[in-house]
């Protein structure tokens, strides 16, 4: 088994990737923004970023409080 094995579960998959859109819409995205738009993007980003981090947060406690087959 790789030691990398459990990061290929759905839940971190989703959860890198969503967080690194986050990351890129906050940082990238909403500075390059002009107006009134800019503040918005910039929550959005910071949003969706921290969904990534909670996703990645859910899917490790169900593996951690997975219960042994009987």
């Amino acid at each position: 088994m790789s030691r990398l094995a459990p990061f290929a579960s759905p839940y971190w998959i989703g959860g890198i990737v969503l967080g690194a859109v986050g990351v890129v819409v906050a940082r990238v995205v909403g500075p390059a923004a002009s107006g009134a738009g800019q503040p918005l993007l910039k929550l959005a980003g910071e949003l969706i970023a921290v969904a990534g981090v909670l996703l990645i947060a859910f899917g490790v406690s169900r593996r951690v409080n997975r219960r042994p087959p009987s």
